[in-house]
């Protein structure tokens, strides 16, 4: 026994016999969650018994748990410095996490410190030896572990490793960039803000990290700390596009982004890090010389629904005049990438290229037209487009202002997003029309999850929103529609509501109006179960998600929509327009949007109608019919192709 335990009362010394023993026959026989049992209520009574901890670190290896493994050893060896075991139980376990100096510190110790029979009598045959981990030691373990993760998108499994690589690796860079991507993509901004400040302490001139916390200050709707930490990020990356992207995207979030100035920053990032040139190279390719091969730049958005709904589109293109070539991240058979198979007959693997490789790739293929999908999600890819990939360069999705990129000519758009054919001045692209819309969205699955029973008197608003989107400018709207229904109450689906700090911020917002009573947060796994709760569903101020407004729809729930001046802010409207929804659902300013609210809250047989036919409405619907959208965007590249060759460019393009 240790001369630590040797000190302590009769009673502990007795308890630590049996405890040994105990752990030495679970251990055994490979019962690890038995002897973790065994441990827990002895460390709950002698919080600083050594051989309980060594017993626990023991199963944290087990468990794979190295961080706490080494923090349970490293407390056991700070009590009692004089047994051999917590020294070897250390160089194991730095060992495992590839910490190989750390590792052999505690070997070397290990020799000079007496041994502990009880406590080697516990480890059982099957764990590790130091010897074993020193002829088997990889370099950062961990981190490849969170990264064969990150490639299918586990992200709580990433996050476990990536916690885990910290500990034994406190100023690592990427596993600081890596952590906050993962948490922002399980939407725990206030979660990614702590990890990202700590990697800031670490590394306080790192652009990335500072970038990427602009980007979780963002998602909390911290518009001028956000703001402030983009400017650092651009300042010690003046050359690095997609941090100089980064806030330009975020923008758009703010209830406070001016459309025109927007627009034109879109345009001075495309001037400042796109190659500037309409002139193609020599592609020696006819009009109408055989089949045209229209190329996607997809990246990494095989988990978009978006993109799963493009692809449905994509799938009923005309083989004999398109063929096709998808430009993303991975192989066409990893799981994120199966989305793609329906829409492509070829496909290349474009993650690790730089903008060059991707223009010889596309070249290579032959690309007549190219199509930019990721837009902003891969503004490293996106200025490829400026040095002339294709004959005629298109953007459709995530480029909410156009890509401000010379070479890029055409922008995907319809009537009611851009209803000014010349873009009034805003783009650096043609704007090319598309009849039934340039909004995709995906249906929303359906729920035969019941509904609590509620009190019919009282109307319930719905909003399926972040807390970026919970601004003070929305809540002003939704504050002026809830006073206006005097018995009305506003649920919100838990996106990362319930911690404390996100919490206090919402009844702090909702309690500037007198309204934090009669909101409420609600946990459900899917928009659509989350929506049979619902009344009506508010869509937020500047720019409301399309996907939103079709989930409201699918699920039978009328939408109060608000639309603005800038296309990032008609998306959602244009779907409501296509649908034959835009009088009754869209809201030019304030006043209308509380009067479409009022209406639709007073008025129980409108509501009623919507939810009982609108599943035959939305069958119907062109601009959900996948083979007519197909037809209506191959008509729109014939089109394109054709003013690229030099017909009809005077038409096609915008006023001076």
């Amino acid at each position: 026994m240790s001369k630590k335990t040797e000190s302590g009362s009769p009673e502990q010394a007795a308890s630590v016999d049996r405890l040994l023993q105990s752990v030495e026959r679970a251990l055994g026989n490979e019962q690890w969650a038995e002897a973790r049992e065994l441990c827990e209520p002895v460390l709950e009574e002698f919080p600083e018994c050594p051989q309980a901890l060594f017993a626990l670190a023991l199963v944290s290896v087990h468990d794979f748990d190295l961080a706490g493994a080494a923090s349970l050893a490293g407390r056991a060896l700070a009590i009692d410095s004089n047994v051999r075991e917590y020294a070897d139980l250390l160089a194991v376990v730095y060992g495992l996490a590839g910490d190989l100096n750390t590792s052999v510190y505690y070997a070397k110790l290990m020799t000079a410190l007496p041994s502990s029979p009880p406590l080697r009598q516990c480890i059982p045959t099957s764990f590790p030896t130091f010897a074993h981990v020193l002829e088997t030691i990889v370099e950062k373990p961990l981190f490849h572990r969170a990264a064969d993760a990150l490639a299918v998108k586990a992200w709580a499994e990433a996050e476990h490793w990536l916690r885990q690589h910290l500990v034994f690796d406190p100023a690592s860079r990427e596993t600081y960039v890596a952590l906050g991507t993962c948490l922002l993509a399980q939407g725990m901004p206030r979660a990614a803000v702590e990890s990202l400040r700590a990697g800031q302490h670490q590394l306080p001139l790192d652009p990335e990290i500072a970038s990427l916390l602009a980007k979780a200050l963002g998602a909390l709707g911290l518009f001028d700390e956000s703001e402030a930490c983009h400017r650092w990020a651009r300042a010690h990356a003046p050359d690095d596009a997609a941090i100089g992207a980064a806030p330009l995207v975020q923008r758009l979030s703010d209830p406070r982004c001016e459309t025109d100035r927007t627009a034109a920053a879109f345009r001075k990032w495309g001037h400042r890090f796109g190659i500037n040139g309409k002139q193609a190279p020599d592609f020696s390719r006819p009009v109408g010389d055989g089949p045209l091969t229209v190329g996607y730049l997809v990246a990494g958005r095989g988990k978009s629904p978006t993109m799963a709904a493009a692809m449905e589109i994509l799938s009923y293109r005309d083989r004999e005049r398109f063929t096709t070539v998808g430009f993303g991240y991975g192989s066409l058979g990893d799981p994120a990438n199966l989305v793609f198979q329906k829409g492509v007959d070829r496909w290349q693997d474009v993650s690790a290229s730089d903008p060059l490789t991707l223009a010889a790739m596309v070249r290579a293929e032959g690309v007549d037209i190219l199509v930019d999908l990721a837009g902003f999600s891969a503004p490293d890819l996106l200025v490829a487009f400026g040095m002339r990939m294709a004959p005629c360069q298109v953007a459709w999705l995530n480029s909410p202002c156009g890509t401000g990129l010379a070479a890029m000519d055409f922008l995907l758009t319809d009537r009611f997003v851009d209803s000014d054919p010349s873009g009034g001045g805003r783009y650096d692209e043609w704007l090319a029309y598309l009849d039934l819309g340039c909004v995709v969205c995906a249906p929303c699955e359906s729920s035969d999850a019941p509904v609590a029973p509620r009190d019919s008197s009282s109307i319930v608003f719905a909003a399926d929103v972040s807390l970026r989107e919970v601004n003070p400018v929305t809540v002003e709207y939704w504050a002026h529609v809830l006073h206006a229904v005097p018995q009305s109450v506003l649920i919100l689906r838990d996106h990362d509501f319930r911690t404390s700090e996100n919490l206090a911020r919402l009844i702090g917002l909702f309690g500037n109006f007198g309204l934090a009573h009669r909101v409420d947060v609600v946990s459900e796994p899917s928009p659509a179960s989350f929506l049979r709760h619902a009344d009506v569903c508010l869509l937020p101020v500047p720019s409301p998600a399309p996907q939103s407004a079709m989930n409201a729809l699918s699920s039978g729930v009328p939408i109060v929509c608000p639309v603005g001046g800038g296309r990032q802010t008609r998306m959602a409207g244009s779907l409501l327009d296509k649908l034959g929804f835009a009088k009754s659902m869209t809201a030019e300013n304030r006043d209308e949007y509380v009067a479409l609210a009022v209406e639709w809250a007073v008025d129980a047989d409108k509501r009623n109608s919507i939810r009982s036919t609108i599943g035959e409405h939305l069958a119907a619907a062109e601009t959900l019919d996948a083979r007519a959208r197909a037809r209506d965007l191959e008509a729109a590249y014939e089109e394109m192709w054709r003013a690229s060759e030099g017909r009809n460019a005077v038409e096609m393009a915008p006023a001076a």
